[in-house]
């Protein structure tokens, strides 16, 4: 009894395999062009992240991280 060996030619219907592949191809275009397109979109959301929080001082996600809120001096006195 033969196995089936991966990446074998055995069997296999070339015609078929031809139209899944040709079906297949946009959807790993679309999927290379998302993976690039994430690679470039996380650091440029965490650098403004980052700039937000030094620009208002809300420390907003410092908190999410920490689960301590830092409140200005002003809202310190109204407590």
């Amino acid at each position: 009894m033969d196995a089936i060996k991966p990446y074998s030619k055995v069997n296999v219907d070339e015609a078929a395999y031809k139209t899944m592949r040709d079906i297949r191809k946009p959807f790993i275009t679309a999927h290379v062009y998302a993976f690039y397109g994430l690679i470039f979109l996380i650091p440029l959301h965490i650098l403004g992240v980052l700039i937000a929080e030094r620009r208002e001082k809300t420390a907003l996600v410092s908190a999410m991280i920490t689960g301590y809120k830092y409140l200005p001096d002003d809202h310190q006195e109204k407590l």
